[in-house]
């Protein structure tokens, strides 16, 4: 019994240590030059996701006259350049829509190939962290917090029976009173752990949407008010109004072009939570990072991750959200632990 105990004892040890020290990593590498955020794309993607990112080019579009929202959360498009990518893709799907919905186009255009790229191209440089990358360390965490909280139970009766035994002339294995104790931890450990290896930030994506939102405060651009407080913060009722409603609507697949359905891969989605479909979530805007509601950008507190701020405004990512919400799933800065630095 002895033999047994320890050999549980090292393998949760080494198990947590190995997890702790993965979500670091994964969470706060960074290296060479501080890396910036290119333009307001991406400033939108950090803080709130895909969602964000077409909520801000909505609202930019529609402050130089190429679109329009009205009635019921219809889009009417105008003649005008497309100015990047993410514009071009609005066109391009609106075109495709079945009616001229907001939440239809809306949804499209996050799962496109645009925004997508917006996405990995913040990866690449080391500010998000890939689903994909995250996914084991969340499944290890999960896996070993609830089989350490099951085995609670069960290693306090036996240190109580054993217990006993040595009372009435049985031998008692010093070794087991370490476990439940021991199990208390793991739990811990690997229950954080996994929550913050859901988060997308990375210690030097905290870093760089801080210096975004704090670069121009005083700026009154639709796109760039929208990108860092999201759609909240706008002074158009009726836009911010259709933008949350947007947010709040029902995944609705069957209207959207075959092409944005089957075609495309959407990685990026407004949450972070596994198994979270790109749909819409709940909204809270702020400054500098994000809480998806349905999908695990929660806030910071020690253990292993960043913290948040605030999730996509409008009605919205991290990101459980999803491709329907504007909040993204991503992580913050926050405590000590497994994650990433604070900001």
């Amino acid at each position: 019994m002895t033999v047994l105990a320890v050999v549980i004892a090292l393998a949760v040890v080494v198990s947590s240590v190995l997890l702790i020290r993965g979500v670091r990593r994964l969470r706060g590498r960074a290296g060479g030059a501080p890396a910036q955020v290119h333009d307001v794309l991406e400033g939108a993607f950090l803080a709130g996701g895909p969602g964000r990112v077409v909520d801000a080019v909505i609202a930019g579009m529609q402050a130089d006259g190429r679109l329009t929202v009205g009635g019921p959360g219809i889009v009417a498009l105008r003649p005008g350049d497309a100015r990047n990518d993410v514009e071009r893709a609005v066109v391009q799907e609106h075109a495709a829509a079945p009616s001229g919905a907001l939440h239809t186009l809306r949804r499209a255009v996050m799962r496109g190939a645009a925004v997508q790229r917006v996405g990995d191209a913040l990866a690449a440089r080391g500010l998000l962290v890939q689903p994909a990358a995250a996914g084991p360390y969340a499944r290890w965490g999960l896996i070993q917090g609830v089989a350490s909280f099951v085995a609670i139970p069960f290693s306090v009766v036996t240190v109580g029976v054993l217990s006993m035994d040595s009372e009435a002339g049985g031998g008692f294995p010093p070794a087991l009173v370490s476990l439940p104790p021991l199990m208390i931890v793991s739990t811990f450990v690997g229950l954080v752990c996994a929550s913050r290896a859901k988060r997308r930030l990375t210690a030097a994506g905290q870093a760089a949407l801080k210096d975004f939102v704090l670069r121009d405060l005083a700026s009154t651009d639709p796109a760039r008010v929208v990108a860092t407080r999201g759609p909240r913060a706008l002074p158009d009722e009726e836009l911010r109004r259709h933008l949350g409603t947007a947010a709040r609507a029902r995944p609705e697949d069957h209207l959207l072009p075959a092409a944005v359905v089957v075609g495309t891969a959407a990685t990026w989605c407004a949450g972070s939570a596994p198994g979270a479909s790109c749909g819409a979530s709940t909204d809270r805007s702020s400054h500098g990072g994000h809480h998806s509601h349905g999908g695990g950008c929660a806030a910071s507190g020690g253990g292993c991750g960043g913290g948040g701020g605030s999730d996509s405004g409008g009605g919205s990512s991290c990101g459980g959200s999803s491709c329907g919400g504007s909040g993204s799933s991503c992580g913050g800065g926050g405590g000590g632990g497994c994650g990433g630095g604070g900001s």
